[in-house]
């Protein structure tokens, strides 16, 4: 089956905070709580599944989709100065990805023979395999400053909010099995998987909250890492270079 969807959804009068520093002499730090944030999202959904049938079964989505909003959430820890004017602020959202593929695929190897030793030794494989690629995310640039309350960040007026995009992301997980039969009640089940097939280096997006000191800013420090699941297996991916697990379960 194919299946396409357009979706979008709409949120106005949200909370919208402005922080305010010496704005009158009784009150050095201020924050103004408004709801004048809005937000937007749409999204184009492709799908592609096939059921299980003659050893294979696949499920491949694709979303091309678009978030952008004012809404941004501070603390007394991590300050963020926003503009006097809220329409100044609206931009890509944080969790904004444009562009998502995912998608896994199963399949039953055949045994080369029919019967005999070969038979015996290839029957009962399976493969299965997961991969995921999405574009880059945002993020914004900050001066940092001092304040009576702890260290305050600061966008410069002259760069718009998440102006600036992180890394993309590729990764494909691949899996191999076989389970042994002793009876109707246990099996004992090999599995080999191997985390990011490909040993593609994935970088967490730069962190620039040193710029006082000058370190690390607009580099990656980190490679990302995640897991994986879906309604047919599980895979538990480390993220970074290339993993490789062997396992064996007794199932009864």
């Amino acid at each position: 089956s194919v299946s396409a969807a357009y979706t979008g959804s709409s949120g106005k009068r949200l909370l919208h905070t402005e922080t305010l520093f010496d704005r009158n002499p009784d009150f050095t730090f201020l924050r103004l709580t408004t709801n004048r944030s809005r937000s937007n999202h749409r999204a184009l959904q492709f799908t592609f599944e096939r059921a299980y049938r003659n050893g294979f079964a696949a499920l491949v989505s694709y979303t091309w989709s678009n978030s952008a909003d004012n809404v941004v959430h501070d603390s007394d820890r991590r300050i963020i100065m926003m503009s006097s004017n809220p329409e100044l602020d609206y931009g890509p959202s944080d969790f904004d990805v444009e562009h998502q593929l995912n998608g896994f695929m199963s399949f039953a190897i055949p045994a080369p023979v029919a019967r005999g030793l070969g038979y015996t030794l290839f029957r009962n494989w399976q493969a299965e395999s997961i991969f995921n690629a999405r574009s880059a995310k945002p993020f914004n640039f900050f001066n940092m400053f001092p304040t009576s309350i702890g260290v305050a960040y600061f966008r410069p007026g002259d760069i718009s909010r998440n102006s600036a995009r992180g890394f993309p992301l590729y990764q494909t997980d691949l899996a191999l099995r076989r389970r042994f039969h002793f009876t109707d009640e246990f099996s004992l089940q090999f599995q080999a998987d191997a985390f990011n097939l490909f040993n593609h280096a994935n970088f967490e997006d730069p962190i620039g909250h040193d710029l006082v000191l000058g370190s690390a800013f607009g580099q990656s420090t980190s490679l990302s890492g995640r897991s994986l699941s879906n309604g047919f297996s599980s895979f538990y991916g480390p993220g970074g270079a290339r993993t490789l697990r062997f396992s064996l379960k007794l199932i009864f």
